[in-house]
Parts: structure tokens; C-alpha cells; sequence
């Protein structure tokens, strides 16, 4: 409605003082682009500002990423499309021409089960905001600009590992669970 206020002015951030020795914040995030999450209030700017690290699910640099997008995608030849029946095929196209009528599975065809399903939820909000980073990556920059150091809780390769853990069969399981649920 027209009198509908923008979420962001009014929620609270879940952003936490843990007292101890020293300033320590626990701030909760999500990892998307859009404005209304990557706004930051005072009070979380001000608590990074006291902070000299931040530390993040993962941390955010440039090996990091790239170690990411490659620990994503299946190994040549395999493809996704390969790996699923024809219905799951028909589905997910179904859902990416919701999202764009250029969409197709083919431009997501070298990527594993799970990081598709991990993606796919997402994806109309990316594709809004291209070029925009989750509130994660922001954080992580804007530290890192102003001299802090940024950590991870984990690494890449322990995340990675949760998943890629998981038998085929049960990444697909969880592909057809995403794309039913975006239905």
C-alpha cells in the first residue's frame, strides 16, 4: 500500500554487543544485494567503525572467490542437464523464464546440483540488482577500505566440503525440493 513503510526503517538490525574485553559485535546477515538489507543503520555502521576486524561466514577476497565459483561447477564433461530427468529439465526451465524469458538451463549447465539449488531462490534478486554485492562481500570491502582486517568463521574449501559431500542423488533431491517450493 502507499503507506506501507520501507522494511528497513522498521526493523531492528540483529546486531548484538557481546560485552567482554574489548568491542565484539554479532551482526546477522543474509546474503543478498538488495538495498533494504545492504542499507546499513547507524548503529551497525558505528559498531564496524569500533572494529578493527570483521569477520565474515567466509572470508572475502579475491582466492576466495574465485575458489567458490570453481568448487561450484561439476567436473568436464559432466553437465547438469545430464544428470536430470526430463521432468526436472521441463520445471526448472519453467522457473528461470519466470525469472527472465532469456533464461534457460544451459546457462547454468557446468554447475553442481546443490549450487544450483543454493542460486536459484536468488536469482531474480541478483539479476535486479546486478552489480549490486550481498550484504556479506559489502561488509567485508568496506573493512577491508577502511584497514580492518577480515576473517572467516570457515574456509572455502570446509563449505565446499559440507556439500559436495552429499551423494548425488541427494543434491538432486534437494535441486527438484528448491524448484517445487518456487512453484
Amino acid at each position: 500500500s502507499a503507506n506501507a513503510q520501507d522494511p528497513a526503517q522498521t526493523q531492528k538490525p540483529l546486531l548484538w554487543k557481546i560485552h567482554s574485553s574489548g568491542n565484539h559485535y554479532l551482526f546477522g546477515t543474509i546474503h543478498i544485494p538488495d538495498p533494504r538489507v545492504t542499507t546499513l543503520p547507524a548503529s551497525v555502521q558505528q559498531a564496524i567503525a569500533q572494529s578493527d576486524v570483521v569477520v565474515t561466514e567466509i572470508p572475502i577476497n579475491e582466492s576466495t572467490m574465485i575458489g567458490a565459483a570453481e568448487g561450484m561447477l561439476l567436473p568436464a564433461p559432466q553437465t547438469l542437464s545430464g544428470l536430470l530427468e526430463p521432468t526436472l529439465i521441463k520445471n526448472i526451465n519453467a522457473e528461470l523464464h519466470l525469472i527472465n524469458a532469456w533464461l534457460n538451463l544451459s546457462a547454468f549447465d557446468r554447475m553442481k546440483p546443490w549450487a544450483f539449488a543454493a542460486s536459484l531462490p536468488m536469482l531474480q534478486m541478483q539479476l535486479k540488482y546486478a552489480g549490486a554485492p550481498a550484504l556479506d562481500v559489502l561488509l567485508a570491502t568496506n573493512a577491508v577500505a577502511a584497514g580492518k582486517r577480515n576473517d572467516g568463521i570457515e574456509t572455502i574449501q570446509e563449505q565446499l566440503n559440507v556439500f559436495d559431500g552429499m551423494p548425488q542423488a541427494q543434491q538432486i533431491r534437494m535441486l527438484a525440493y528448491t524448484v517445487k517450493e518456487m512453484q
